[in-house]
């Protein structure tokens, strides 16, 4: 890799107890083998780590944010010491070598200093620095006498946007690959070998040398229903809506606005983004979407001198809210990352946001793509509270209906927002963002959901489930209104559930036990409050970060990763699963790149004590439900959406963090409440809506 980063290929194994071989009420031991590549740090000298990414000549703001990001909690050790000293990176200066300091009564330069105390001369003086937190107080080092220790793991922060996709595609090999990297691991490490496995061999205990084999079978999709046509899915999954179908329910739109950030960093004009704006009403309006024509286009001016990246359209947002404005697009150049406070901003105006990238815009008016126009409506739609299709289920097998009145279905996701590190302070410990989604409206199909804080250390446990739980009651049962206002109802008038079906992630083995004695209580605790009573409860546990791999015993290596990959609608529930638990691994998706990595779902409670074929339907037909795509999705649509919510809360909290630290006392920290109050959406104009679509 680029950059001083190198990829290494390695093993992930662990110990599993499954049904194995012999079958249902049997326990056996499995070894859960697969590859990996991990991502190091090589050794170099910083400087030369800064080079390809900044111009350390001329450093801007935004060049000096990035590398800082890549390099923040680095560990390097000094090279112009007589002893090799470490030092872990904070932060990068906005100070070079030029900045004068005093040194025993005498004003000198950086640069003089090290030159007298260690007669060195810097190459580049006008590179910025580096600083590192030692014994209570901010050092300075020039980046050229810094050297980075290697075998560092790459963290997510320290990988750029390049590297990233570098990675993925590097990773993202096909099964028969994966099959071939996986065996050539098992021998490396001799796992089939007795004599180098000396301990299991003396306990008498052996590895089987062939991966295990086992019978899946398919679940049949169910058909997708538009405003006025019925369509089949193919036999990978995926569906094609064509011109003539309308979405099922289309949103409105009263007055919008496109507007395009790019910093003097593209070719577009205002004329060539009203045409693009232009195009997307056609298609809005072909899809039954009311979409009058933008009242303004505009390519937005260069932000003023020391203001952030998303100061002018914080401020258009601002002005445009007493104009009668509901939703702004934004066209963004790939260097421009705003989207976090984008969203921020569209929590305080109420105005919907949806932002696309100049070169989708580019490609576009180029040579003009009808899918491309079909997935930003699709977006726009639900944003407005549409929906764009239903799921027709008369052509299973056996037809059911998995969406009576009375079942409410729930997806609840877990996402640690990122720390925060202000420039010369201590790291913020941030909070754990709990996100969540439900049928909560009429629609039985219409998932909408919201997010809430709690203490990053409670991170397995939900301990604000109980709030979450009553939010989801309010709008469920009618006592929050379509201007999300919360009034008071007497239960004969209430609309309560009989069902409740929960998708949950984020939550290990090792806590089953103790979120049945503490977190379904408290979901059974709010539900008899809200007089809901003897509701059958079924939760169910998603993993999808297990690395147990299924794959066809059969692969055709000429053939691209969707035909190696085993198929979406792919179920097993048998052998591989916990002999303890009703479990089952659904592969609903399509593999595009690289191997399946098949979820595991594992049934904690089943009041309604559903046979498992049941749970295996419902589950694969609500991952057709995710509304923005044409395809299935990995996980069902619920709990999809609410990791969404999750990852959307995670990016305001950061948001709203770094205008806090900009603004105001660092002494002064925002607490979990204020976020939850100012953040949240539950109770506001755009709780009504998923507006993280």
């Amino acid at each position: 890799m680029k950059e001083g980063k190198v990829l290494i290929p390695g093993m992930h194994k662990s110990i599993k107890l499954v049904e194995g071989p012999r079958g249902r009420n049997n326990a056996s031991v499995a070894i859960a083998v697969d590859s990996l590549k991990v991502a190091f740090h090589e050794k170099q000298r910083l400087i030369d780590k800064a080079l390809p990414i900044i111009n350390i000549n001329n450093t801007t703001l935004a060049d000096s944010d990035l590398f800082a990001q890549q390099i923040r909690r680095l560990g390097c050790f000094t090279i112009h010491t007589k002893k090799p000293r470490r030092v872990e990176i904070h932060g990068v200066a906005r100070e070079n070598a030029s900045k004068k300091i005093e040194v025993e009564g005498r004003i000198i330069s950086i640069a003089e200093y090290f030159k007298l105390k260690y007669n060195v001369d810097l190459k580049y003086p006008q590179a910025p620095l580096v600083t590192s937190r030692e014994r209570g107080q901010i050092n300075l080092y020039p980046m050229e006498l810094l050297m980075v220790i290697p075998m560092q793991r790459v963290t997510i922060p320290q990988t750029t946007g390049a590297q990233s996709m570098s990675t993925t595609r590097e990773c993202a090999v096909g099964p028969a690959e994966r099959q071939k990297a996986i065996m050539d691991q098992c021998r490396i490490h001799g796992l089939f070998d007795p004599e180098q496995q000396q301990l299991m061999n003396a306990a008498g205990l052996s590895v089987v040398k062939g991966p295990l084999q086992l019978k899946g079978r398919n679940i049949k999709p169910p058909s997708i229903k538009y405003q006025s046509n019925i369509l089949d899915t193919s036999p990978d999954g995926t569906w094609r809506p064509g011109y003539a179908n309308r979405f099922l329910e289309a949103g409105k739109c009263t007055q919008w606005s496109m507007f395009a950030v790019l910093e003097g960093r593209g070719n577009l004009t205002n004329e060539e983004l009203k045409k693009f704006a232009d195009a997307m009403v056609t298609k809005a309006r072909e899809r039954g979407l009311v979409l009058p024509p933008a009242t303004a286009v505009a390519v937005l001016p260069a932000r003023p001198d020391k203001k952030p990246l998303d100061f002018v359209p914080r401020m258009m947002m601002r002005e445009t809210m007493y104009k009668g404005c509901t939703f702004m697009m934004f066209v963004t150049h790939d260097s421009i990352a705003i989207h976090k406070h984008l969203k921020l901003e569209e929590r305080y105006s109420g105005i919907i946001t949806q932002e696309i990238r100049l070169k989708t815009v580019m490609n576009f008016l180029e040579k003009p793509q009808p899918q491309t126009m079909d997935n930003i409506v699709a977006k726009l739609n639900v944003k407005l509270g549409g929906i764009n299709y239903g799921l027709s289920l008369n052509k299973l097998e056996t037809p059911v209906d998995f969406f009576p009145s009375d079942r409410l279905i729930m997806g609840l996701g877990v996402a640690p927002a990122p720390p925060l590190i202000p420039n010369g302070g201590t790291q913020i410990a941030p909070p754990c963002v709990v996100g969540y989604a439900a049928n909560m409206t009429k629609s039985a199909t219409d998932f909408i959901g919201d997010f809430l804080y709690q203490d990053c250390a409670k991170e397995d446990l939900l301990n604000c489930m109980m709030e979450v739980m009553q939010c989801i009651i309010d709008r469920y049962s009618g006592c929050v209104d379509e201007m999300s206002k919360r009034h008071t109802l007497d239960v004969r008038n209430k609309r309560l559930p009989k069902e409740i079906i929960i998708y949950r992630s984020g939550i290990s083995e090792i806590h089953y036990a103790r979120c049945m004695r503490e977190e379904i209580p408290l979901i059974r605790a709010v539900l008899k409050e809200n007089q809901a009573l003897n509701v059958k409860l079924t939760y169910v546990v998603v993993h999808k970060d297990h690395n147990m791999r299924l794959m066809p015993k059969n692969i055709d290596t000429k053939e691209k990763a969707t035909k190696q990959n085993i198929g979406a609608g792919v179920v097993v529930d048998e052998m591989i699963t916990h002999p303890n638990y009703k479990e089952f691994f659904l592969n609903s998706h399509i593999t595009l790149q690289g191997s399946a990595r098949t979820p595991r779902y594992t049934v904690l409670v089943d009041d309604s004590d559903f046979k498992m074929d049941h749970l295996e339907m419902l589950s694969n037909t609500l991952s057709y439900n995710f509304q923005i795509v044409n395809s299935p999705v990995s996980v069902p649509a619920p709990l999809y959406i609410a990791n969404r919510y999750a990852e959307r809360g995670a990016y305001m909290h950061t948001a709203k963090m770094s205008d806090e630290l900009a603004t105001s006392n660092q002494k002064q920290r925002i607490t979990l409440g204020d976020c939850n109050e100012l953040l949240a959406y539950t109770y506001t104009r755009l709780g009504g809506a998923r507006i993280n679509a």
